[in-house]
């Protein structure tokens, strides 16, 4: 589908950017406290009109397939579900409802150090309804290979039939600074 020219005014625009960014900070803040994913990236495409919009999370965990599809087809069926009940963005959205192919989601996974789990994943991506999974390089640490994709609705049905395989997250509580002397106060 081809993108027609609007003209859209300064304040629109403003409007489309708060939008995006309140769709973004309730998926992030929803992903983090289910499935400890940190927001770590965001961006989009808007020419005319919100073409896509991007987000990129981290995992500081080392996964399977099966549970980096989970996350993936998770994190991508909610970012659509937030999209398409935010009204005030849907006036600038090339196609409504959105669909998991204009929701770009990626995740990486790797420890804390920046190090990747070499028994593992390294990161997912779904694009052009497809998802694919790389893993790192034993030979060359900074580099990753491609090692699985599959259509994105064929994951879907699995993740849909298929019992959770996702490792239990609880969420850290903060400490409060006057909570770390508790034990010595009288």
């Amino acid at each position: 589908m081809m993108a027609t020219r609007k003209n859209y005014t300064p304040e629109e625009y403003k409007l489309m950017g708060r939008c995006v960014n309140e769709i973004v900070d309730q998926l992030a803040e929803e992903m983090y406290k289910n499935f400890g994913l940190l927001c770590s990236a965001q961006g989009g495409s808007r020419p005319y009109d919100i073409e896509s919009i991007g987000v990129e999370f981290t995992l500081h965990q080392c996964v399977s397939i099966e549970e980096a599809r989970e996350l993936e087809v998770k994190a991508t069926e909610r970012f659509v579900e937030i999209v398409n009940a935010h009204e005030a963005v849907r006036p600038y959205l090339r196609d409504y409802p959105w669909d998991h192919k204009r929701a770009k989601v990626r995740l990486a996974f790797y420890a804390k150090d920046g190090k990747y789990y070499y028994d593992g994943l390294s990161l997912v991506l779904q694009n052009h309804d497809m998802i694919s999974y790389f893993a790192p390089d034993t030979y060359s640490p900074n580099e990753m290979h491609k090692i699985k994709k599959e259509p994105y609705i064929e994951a879907k049905e699995i993740v849909d039939t298929s019992p959770s395989c996702l490792k239990p997250f609880v969420v850290p509580k903060k400490r409060s600074f006057f909570g770390l002397f508790w034990p010595f106060l009288p």
